[in-house]
């Protein structure tokens, strides 16, 4: 797949409708199955999600400024995660709207980063191949503002069961992560664990827990256990596998506690993008350190230096109420979460009610893929390695990800083409 330039231009209008004849006339270079009907049908029942207004602020990251997109209380952490990162890498430019977008005119712009990314010289043999995944991530993007299902394994960071929001990331080129990775070292989990998805685990640990058989119920109990002991859906052993597995100035959005974060690698070290709303008015607040489970993350501005950011007696009181809201949403989630493993129901993104939902990567022409630019720094374009997350393997390639699983739980159809992942975790005697 081709790769889009870095590089931020003033911001211009435009964004493919996402409704009748405006989504038919973008996507008319497809075949006649493109699914505009689909996202029609769908459009129809959110439309006060479609209206809903968000407000920008502007960061510098480089000495250059970027327009980010803010996150309410109740905000769509994938939409955003996704339009942050498609700005900073130079994928879209924000229409100038007095400081204000709406969730529709989001979509019209991540409509517009799919149909720009779609290569010119794609095989004959593969066009139906890619026509079936455009369709899928395009099916997609109603969801974007309400919350997305994803089906993470625990073996490692690039790790999900592949399903239509796999192949909505892959065809605009974003590395997606997640976390939530078993310790090698611990024998009894990676035994108990093994390759299941969390839907898989949290059958297994509702069908097996009484079972008759000793190992089986025993093996519940260690998949119980460590669920709960991981209940913010991130490990030590996922913050350095996401350390080693990203590249310095890569951007990428980061699954975490049922939301969607945009992440980047800078000398080694995680951040991600603060795009609460509370921090419209505090422009040196651009990216917070990720270097635990349980928070403790520090502030710093584009250039990475520490930040803290300057409150009035107002806003530090309503911050700490923020604070204390965040972990007792966190307690709830994680709460639910396990409630949900009684029901099999997917881990699902659910409104963000904290601080960091995030986005992407930016550069000058001369910078491709994920990559961020910074001054000074010599950095290292995409490549065609089908090892680089993001991109797609080919008919015959070698990657981990099973056929996609509708939320209804019937089984997708199979795709050539899919999400090229690094090999398994495997640590202990599997």
């Amino acid at each position: 797949m081709a790769q889009s330039q870095g590089g931020m231009a003033e911001p211009q209008g435009g964004g493919a409708e996402i409704d009748g004849a405006g989504l038919k006339a973008a996507t008319g270079t497809l075949s006649s199955n493109t699914t505009s009907a689909t996202l029609v049908s769908q459009r129809s029942s959110n439309s006060d999600n479609e209206d809903h207004v968000y407000h920008v602020r502007w960061v510098e990251l480089g000495g250059v400024k970027y327009p980010i997109v803010t996150q309410n209380e109740n905000g769509p952490c994938p939409l955003l995660a996704i339009i942050n990162l498609l700005v900073l890498k130079g994928a879209i430019r924000l229409q100038d709207m007095g400081g204000i977008v709406t969730a529709q005119q989001l979509k019209s712009y991540v409509m517009d980063a799919l149909l720009g990314a779609m290569p010119g010289d794609l095989p004959e043999a593969s066009q139906l191949n890619y026509q079936q995944n455009f369709d899928d991530a395009a099916s997609i993007l109603p969801k974007l503002s309400t919350g997305i299902d994803v089906n993470v394994r625990f073996t490692g960071v690039r790790d999900f069961e592949f399903t239509a929001v796999c192949s909505l990331f892959d065809l605009l080129q974003i590395p997606l992560y997640h976390g939530w990775v078993v310790d090698p070292h611990n024998q009894a989990q990676c035994r108990a664990v093994g390759r299941l998805t969390y839907n898989q685990l949290a059958e297994k640990v509702i069908n097996d827990r009484a079972s008759p058989d000793k190992e089986k119920s025993w093996n519940a109990e260690v998949c119980d256990h460590f669920l709960k002991d991981t209940g913010s859906q991130l490990t030590m052993v996922g913050i350095n596998q996401l350390k080693d597995t990203m590249k310095d100035h890569e951007l990428a959005v980061l699954f975490r506690n049922n939301h969607f974060i945009t992440l980047i690698k800078h000398t080694g070290q995680l951040y991600q993008l603060v795009t609460d709303q509370g921090f419209l008015q505090m422009p040196s607040v651009v990216w917070e350190t990720l270097s635990g489970v349980v928070g403790g993350g520090k502030f710093t501005d584009g250039d990475f230096r520490e930040s803290p950011p300057q409150l009035t007696p107002e806003q530090q009181i309503e911050t700490d109420a923020q604070i204390a809201r965040q972990m007792q949403n966190e307690d709830a989630q994680a709460a639910a979460s396990m409630a949900n493993r009684g029901h099999g129901t997917n881990t699902r993104e659910r409104p963000r009610q904290s601080q960091s939902g995030q986005q992407g990567s930016l550069g000058p022409n001369n910078i491709t893929g994920s990559e961020i630019w910074m001054p000074e720094e010599t950095l290292r374009g995409g490549g065609d390695d089908h090892s680089v997350p993001g991109r797609m393997a080919s008919p015959d390639g070698d990657h981990n990800r099973p056929h996609a699983q509708s939320p209804t739980g019937s089984t997708g159809s199979s795709k050539k083409y899919a999400l090229s992942v690094q090999p398994a975790l495997t640590g202990g005697d599997l």
